[in-house]
């Protein structure tokens, strides 16, 4: 770890990534944001909080002198300033607007690099809470549908089953979804160290050229090494995941539906008392005292 260099951090020592993931080239809708969320990573105290973003929330853009859902911000900026490091400097300002946190780093993936991450772990085992039945997955880019389902209990997903797991949600909910995700996100991390990746500098450059054609990130390769570093000293109990949602009893429940008409019919969510007041107290208790949540 010689070659490590530390991240950049807050003043609280802790270093905020969003994380996107797309579609990409050859997928209908590709440069769409179909997951975001920002991981805040405690560099003293090795600990990390994951707050995931609905896909449906609708925000404005400076940059762009426009709102539209959040998922789309990518897509946008990239086509209108044709670059993808502008497009994905908006979604960190953004990321950090609605969180009230300086966001330090960007991380995007595609689908075809999230596949071929768990396929390089030799696949996943996770511990599926209940049975998912999704007969309306995407059928390759066409506009037909396959059927998804997985069975309740410990499951061994290659890298195909687990961009299913993550992705589904006509039958369950966007938010459910979000759980998995993070479930996902800390099965990699296990399993990466359990094969002596996070620990071996030349094994996480080795991965991260194989994949530069799937991932883009403002992390230098030193960085990435250093980030490598931390999630090697990071146990498993000190991971914690938050979703940012409509439910108001449950944690973090402070969206809600308007009514369609005010969006050209579009569903949309918004924030209660049409702020970020109350998500940016909200975040900053997940991070600073993530165990008391």
């Amino acid at each position: 770890f010689s070659f490590g260099k530390g991240l950049k951090t807050d003043r609280y020592g802790h270093t905020n990534i969003v994380l996107a993931g797309i579609g990409g080239e050859g997928h209908d809708g590709g440069d769409l944001t179909d997951t975001l969320m920002v991981a805040s990573i405690d560099n003293e105290n090795k600990r990390v909080s994951l707050v995931s973003i609905p896909r449906d929330l609708y925000v404005k853009s400076d940059k762009l002198n426009s709102g539209e859902r959040i998922n789309a911000i990518y897509f946008t900026a990239k086509k209108k300033f044709d670059s993808s490091a502008i497009a994905l400097e908006e979604i960190k300002n953004i990321a950090g607007a609605l969180t009230g946190l300086p966001i330090d780093y960007y991380i995007k993936v595609d689908f075809g690099g999230f596949r071929r991450i768990v396929e390089s772990l030799g696949g996943l085992d996770i511990l599926v809470e209940k049975d998912i039945y999704d007969p309306f997955y995407p059928l390759g880019e066409s506009v037909n549908y396959q059927t998804f389902s997985i069975k309740a209990g410990l499951q061994h997903l290659d890298g195909a089953t687990a961009l299913k797991y993550a992705r589904s949600r006509k039958t369950s909910s966007d938010f459910d979804r979000s759980q998995r995700q993070h479930k996902l996100l800390e099965a990699i991390k296990e399993k990466a160290l359990s094969l002596n990746i996070l620990t071996n500098p030349s094994k996480i450059i080795e991965i991260f050229k194989t994949m530069q054609n799937s991932v883009e990130t403002d992390l230098s390769l030193e960085e990435i090494i250093g980030l490598g570093k931390i999630a090697s000293e990071t146990k498993k109990e000190n991971i914690y995941s938050f979703i940012i949602g409509d439910n108001p009893n449950e944690c973090g429940g402070f969206l809600y539906t308007p009514a369609r008409e005010f969006f050209n019919g579009a569903y949309v969510l918004l924030p209660a008392g049409n702020n970020y007041d109350h998500i940016h107290l909200f975040t900053t208790s997940a991070l600073r005292n993530p165990a008391l949540l």
